[in-house]
């Protein structure tokens, strides 16, 4: 399967973080700041760890490319997001 920009699937993957952050939110709303922290902390990990493994991906499929380093919008972030729900900052 080869990625378009703007097909259905690529639409589907930018909605996606707001849907599910809307999600987590309705949620946890009512929860203790911990349990929101530790959920923080599992989003924040799982978006630096996609991040790695899709550059790593593409680093073993075609070796050392532009794509490897984050400088797209959504992927700087999704670093940033991550860290400031890892570092509470």
């Amino acid at each position: 399967m080869k990625f378009n920009m703007w097909s259905l699937l690529h639409i589907l993957y930018i909605l996606s973080p707001f849907i599910i952050f809307t999600i987590i939110f309705l949620l946890t709303r009512k929860k203790s700041d911990k349990a929101k922290y530790i959920v923080g902390i599992v989003i924040g990990s799982i978006s630096i760890f996609i991040i790695l493994i899709r550059n790593i991906d593409i680093y073993v499929r075609s070796g050392w490319d532009a794509e490897v380093i984050p400088l797209q919008v959504c992927h700087i972030g999704s670093l940033i997001a991550g860290l400031a729900l890892i570092t509470k900052r």
